[in-house]
């Protein structure tokens, strides 16, 4: 392209030059008289001396040092203009190197980022790293694994080619102080409320995780360490046999367990709330005031039944260890209680408990009061497992009400959570219970759908749904039949409601 440019600019300065002599030599010619008798001699003359012309100092290109002057200038602009555009080309070529290699220096430094610092690959054998993940817009931290599952143990044989795949995690920020993360959220702890995620698995003869995939998932929110700020977790993975038994995070030795495989990967995590044994001085406070909301959507539609109170008795239960409550059931009258054998805390509880209810019935407890002391006091998890309790307190006698639906979106916008995550909890909630009230709003949010979303969002979610439940319309079982018969009721209004 340069060099076409280069022809083109040449010709255009140089044509008029050589037009301007042509037409001299025409002019010569045409003063030549008309020839009337053939003089050969005469003839020759004449070419002799236009061929002189044509050929001489003459001619039409003139290469005496006056005429090279003229061209200086003009060769002088060719030659800037000639490396400046090879500078040009010279530059932008380096720049796409140089963009290149950027956009492969940010691969290869994310690529490190996600595997290099977490893992040590061996090849042939099965590897783990751990990193932050997102699963359908909520987030996760995940143990990622590859390669080859080798289990080479009859007791695995005796499982049926079953393995069960335990993980947990420790902090060991202070080397002389390791401690296991804790969790009460229920699919996410084991018998000692230890964070921990268990499943069973088939694992077929040469079965193997060929690309990087999720082994285990832990919701971000549930992996609170103990303290605030940088801190350093293992994430410990267990292939082991159906039977075996965990204590402490450790695996129990005995004959009936059998440990397949075990993986440890670091992974770093810079939490910006108080850590679970820094917020330990509020633990009550965070109970009590758990209890309260419990109490208060137990008591949304006016009055309280019993499998409300007993869901709301078993979380008091795996917080202290021992069972409270029992004056809601029949005598609610404190001082009939027999106190001297109740330790000082338990008759704490118990007397503040007791006043929650006469407030409920007097109508003097604030709620705005209750979310107020959460947001100081208390973590995200936290604040997480108390709309969990609320949750199960609401679909307890397999009914929901538009009172209760009402009371636990206002608790959440008020405690500040991530509204989406609220409402995936919520629909996994809502998903087997049988009756349910409708209202505009209420019939929204049993589909997940939410403010934010555009028309086109809720079409698709609606779309989503109604496919999901028109599948189970023709299920073996009578009541999963007519729940998905009302549910494709409820996701085609609300179709027609929005033009889908």
């Amino acid at each position: 392209m340069r060099l076409l440019i280069l022809i083109i600019a040449f010709l255009s300065f140089f044509n008029p030059i050589i037009a301007q002599e042509d037409t001299k030599n025409l002019e010569r010619l045409k003063k030549f008289e008309p020839i009337k008798e053939l003089d050969f001699d005469e003839l020759r003359k004449n070419f002799e001396k236009i061929r002189a012309e044509r050929t001489g100092e003459k001619k039409g290109f003139d290469f005496n040092a006056s005429t090279l002057k003229k061209f200086i200038p003009f060769a002088i602009l060719l030659i800037v203009i000639f490396n400046f555009m090879n500078t040009k080309e010279e530059e932008k070529q380096e720049k796409k190197e140089t963009k290149k290699k950027t956009k492969a220096s940010k691969f290869v430094e994310e690529h490190n980022r996600l595997h290099k610092k977490n893992i040590s690959e061996e090849k042939g054998d099965f590897n783990i790293y751990v990193d932050h993940d997102t699963i359908e817009t909520q987030d996760y931290i995940t143990v990622f694994g590859k390669g080859p599952i080798n289990i080479k143990s009859n007791k695995l044989k005796y499982d049926v080619f079953k393995a069960k795949i335990v993980a947990y995690v420790l902090d060991k920020s202070e080397k002389n102080n390791p401690v296991y993360l804790k969790c009460t959220t229920p699919g996410f702890h084991d018998e000692e409320y230890l964070l921990c995620s268990s499943r069973e698995m088939e694992i077929p003869i040469g079965a193997e995780y060929f690309e990087w995939s999720r082994v285990v998932t832990f919701p971000s929110q549930l992996v609170v360490p103990p303290k605030k700020g940088k801190r350093k977790l293992v994430f410990k993975l267990f292939f082991s046999n159906l039977d075996a038994k965990f204590e402490k995070g450790i695996p129990k030795k005995d004959k009936n367990s059998e440990i397949y495989i075990e993986k440890n990967s670091e992974f770093e995590i810079d939490y910006q709330e108080p850590g679970f044994l820094e917020t330990k001085e509020f633990a009550d406070d965070v109970n009590r005031n758990t209890i309260q909301l419990g109490m208060a959507l137990a008591n949304a539609d006016g009055h309280m039944q019993q499998r409300e109170i007993d869901i709301i008795k078993n979380w008091t239960k795996s917080q202290y260890g021992w069972n409270i409550l029992d004056f809601l059931q029949d005598n609610r009258n404190l001082n009939s209680f027999p106190l001297e054998n109740e330790d000082e805390k338990k008759a704490e509880l118990s007397f503040f408990i007791s006043n929650a209810y006469d407030d409920l019935k007097n109508k003097r407890l604030s709620m705005s009061k209750i979310t107020g002391e959460l947001n100081e006091k208390a973590t995200s998890a936290q604040k997480y497992e108390a709309m969990k309790l609320l949750l199960d307190v609401a679909g307890s006698d397999d009914k929901w009400r538009v009172a209760e639906d009402t009371l636990l979106n206002k608790t959440a916008k008020a405690l500040n959570l991530d509204l989406r995550y609220f409402q995936e909890m919520k629909s996994v909630a809502i998903a087997n219970i049988a009756d349910i009230e409708h209202s505009e709003t209420m019939d929204e949010t049993v589909f997940n759908l939410t403010e934010d979303m555009s028309k086109s969002q809720k079409c698709k979610r609606l779309r989503e749904e109604y496919s999901k439940w028109n599948r189970q319309t023709n299920n073996s079982n009578q009541g999963i039949r007519d729940r998905a018969k009302k549910m494709v009721e409820l996701a085609a209004n609300l179709r027609k409601k929005y033009g889908c």
